[in-house]
């Protein structure tokens, strides 16, 4: 908070001292990362006479759906409710029946949190009901679901995330997630489309030679090991190298190699 000349004061974020700026610190662990240039298993429902139904596809622009995905570089697919054709841009919009996309049942461990990260666009135009975009949140493989969120009309990517820790009714360790929209009465120009998800839980300790954070010490290590000790001489362990540097010397080794014998142990 600081104290102008004029005597104002101006706090950063606006709601301090009951608001404040916070930064988890710790390893990340991602559990499920999609850019849609694949598919892993999203299920699609609803759609009347098939209108509007999620496809993954490379959209095609209109006034209501995004003209590009949202993945950088080489990324040309995502999620869209209904590819587009027709004379009009309304020719496959969404129209009356509930259309959902749900992820798959993402195995969190024992995790006790998770951040769930994606992009989202949604369009909804015209003189009648105004229609909304649903993101909810399931523990326990899709039985019992909460509401993460209700967006409104945005015409544009927008990145969100949010952590389970939001939702500590919810218990258990098979997450999914779903993105749900309708136009009922069918009376709008109604399109959403969804990029770049991704599933994360973070961790404040990690296990020296365990490259791959699964929580064992094994070959697909010894593996990792033997790739970075291909690498400079003064090799900074940086992202994977850097727990199976056992000295701490900002170098991968055969003084770490060894280190890394006796913690593999015998095989």
């Amino acid at each position: 908070m600081a104290v102008g000349d004029d005597g104002g004061v101006v706090p950063d974020p606006l709601g301090a001292a009951d608001d404040l700026h916070a930064a988890c610190v710790g390893y990340v662990d991602v559990l499920l990362e999609d850019d849609f240039e694949d598919d892993l298993g999203w299920e699609v429902e609803g759609g009347y006479n098939a209108r509007g139904l999620w496809s993954r596809v490379e959209p095609v622009g209109t006034t209501a759906q995004p003209e590009y995905d949202r993945s950088p570089n080489e990324g040309r697919y995502c999620y869209v409710t209904g590819q587009h054709f027709g004379s009009h841009d309304g020719s496959n919009d969404v129209d009356e029946e509930l259309v959902q996309l749900t992820s798959p049942v993402i195995d969190l461990g024992t995790a006790g949190d998770a951040e769930i990260r994606y992009a989202r666009w949604f369009h909804c135009s015209g003189t009648g009901t105004e229609d909304f975009l649903t993101v909810e949140v399931s523990r326990d493989g899709g039985s019992t679901w909460d509401t993460v969120e209700t967006v409104a009309s945005t015409d544009a990517w927008v990145p969100h995330s949010f952590r389970l820790s939001e939702f500590p009714e919810l218990t258990g360790s098979l997450l999914r997630v779903r993105f749900s929209t309708q136009d009922d009465p069918s009376d709008s120009l109604t399109e959403a489309a969804i990029d770049e998800f991704q599933v994360r839980t973070f961790r404040c300790t990690i296990t020296p030679g365990d490259a791959n954070y699964d929580g064992v010490i094994d070959l697909t290590d010894a593996a990792r090991m033997l790739d970075c000790l291909r690498g400079p001489e003064h090799t900074t362990p940086d992202g994977t190298c850097g727990t199976l540097d056992f000295n701490h010397d900002y170098r991968i080794d055969l003084r770490d190699f060894q280190a890394f014998q006796l913690a593999i142990g015998p095989s």
